[in-house]
């Protein structure tokens, strides 16, 4: 399988969603001995007279790359890669360490062309397929879908077995069917993918009013920068929220990527621009929680985000024949798609929480919330902490201050 280098804009700096680990040194480093020192005993044994063969100078070089990544020179890692593949072109292993390397530089293209080398050579030994998975993730997390679905096929071919993997793939294949011909918009902060029937100018309102609440969401989460270009897609219409099961009053969807589906022909409309600060939200939250903040807590303080306010007076009308629900299951409800009345009183109970919070510790306290769950801190213990309830407290007391 051949895939054309295309030339794009390179969306540098991006942090993976996806953890690409180090594969173990074939030969363990000496302790104290830097990468630097062996390299220069690796040059002084290839001028003696007895040089190692191609294939295990290659093996020497890669471990002493991996030494240099493991110090944070990944460029000269890099470098030494490089030469290594040039030595045994057949070693899976160093392309795919090659390909991770550049993937983690924020290097696409020759990242891509790494895993296009490993695909043509007919010959090559496969690396670990976790490897291979991993460098999906990166590509996906990146929206290269050609590449992603290349890396998960090395990973099968090499012997996976994480049923995991075959479900990236078969999505990323259905992705790729829906997904021609869109054009990207890129900025610093931002990488805007569109379909082809949606409008520049709605693509540029889109990207400006992304600019404008990032600076804006930053400063309410008192936070840096998110991790690299956040990938946002503008669908017009529903191909794919059909393909993937989202149900059909769902405008957006955050799954590491801000997923927006519209119909085009309106335009840039107030309803997009909520959709876009609502998805936005869910990534500083993600951050901050480091992906440990439960569902309510997302839905919540995204629609806070947005600017989505229920008065209090109008709560007892909602509940008045459903009563209000746990913690636990606003969880499991969130979780199911298919009732859009018990996903609407869900998502009312969510900005009622925040809401009640908000008014009654502040919105700092939530933001703090937030960050007590970045370490794996449990709900209850993470409410006591913050915010001095527990987790069947915060309802109880939601719902007197809601006047229920």
């Amino acid at each position: 399988m051949t895939r054309p280098v295309v030339a794009a804009l390179s969306l540098a700096g991006l942090l993976l969603t996806a953890s690409v680990s180090s594969l173990p040194s074939p030969r363990p480093p000496e302790h104290g001995d830097s990468p630097a020192r062996r390299l220069q005993r690796f040059r002084e044994e290839e001028r003696g007279r007895h040089p190692l063969t191609a294939r295990d100078a290659a093996a020497r070089l890669a471990e002493i790359a991996r030494g240099f990544a493991g110090t944070g020179e990944r460029s000269r890692a890099i470098e030494i890669l490089s030469e290594a593949s040039g030595r045994d072109p057949e070693s899976g292993e160093i392309l795919a360490e090659l390909a991770r390397l550049y993937l983690q530089n924020g290097d696409y293209e020759f990242a891509s062309a790494a895993l296009d080398a490993s695909l043509e050579r007919t010959e090559l030994r496969l690396a670990a397929p976790d490897l291979y998975a991993a460098i999906g993730e990166g590509f996906s997390a990146a929206n290269r879908l050609e590449d992603a679905v290349a890396a998960w096929e090395l990973a099968e071919k090499s012997g996976a077995e994480d049923p995991a993997v075959r479900a990236r793939l078969e999505r990323a294949r259905r992705e790729l069917s829906v997904t021609s011909g869109q054009r990207l918009v890129q900025s610093e902060k931002f990488a805007v993918y569109s379909d082809a029937a949606v409008a520049e100018s709605v693509v540029a309102a889109a990207e400006a009013h992304l600019e404008t609440e990032y600076t804006r969401q930053r400063e309410f989460f008192g936070a840096e920068d998110l991790p690299g270009p956040q990938i946002v897609i503008l669908y017009a219409g529903r191909r794919f929220f059909s393909l993937v099961a989202v149900p059909d009053w769902v405008s957006g969807v955050f799954d590491g990527k801000i997923r927006i589906s519209f119909d085009p022909s309106t335009g840039f409309t107030p309803e997009l621009r909520s959709v876009l600060s609502h998805e936005l939200a869910h990534a500083w939250i993600r951050f901050l929680s480091r992906d440990h903040a439960p569902g309510w807590l997302h839905e919540g303080l995204a629609q806070w985000c947005e600017g989505r306010r229920f008065p209090r007076k109008d709560f007892h009308a909602v509940f008045a024949r459903v009563p209000a629900f746990s913690l636990s299951e606003m969880e499991g409800n969130l979780g199911r798609r298919g009732d859009r009345a018990a996903a609407r009183a869900n998502y009312i109970e969510a900005l009622g929480l925040v809401e009640y919070l908000a008014f009654t510790r502040g919105e700092g306290a939530v933001v703090c919330l937030l960050r007590a769950l970045s370490d794996g801190t449990s709900l209850d213990e993470a409410l006591r902490r913050e915010v001095s309830v527990t987790s069947a407290e915060l309802v109880t007391r939601w719902k007197a201050w809601a006047g229920m």
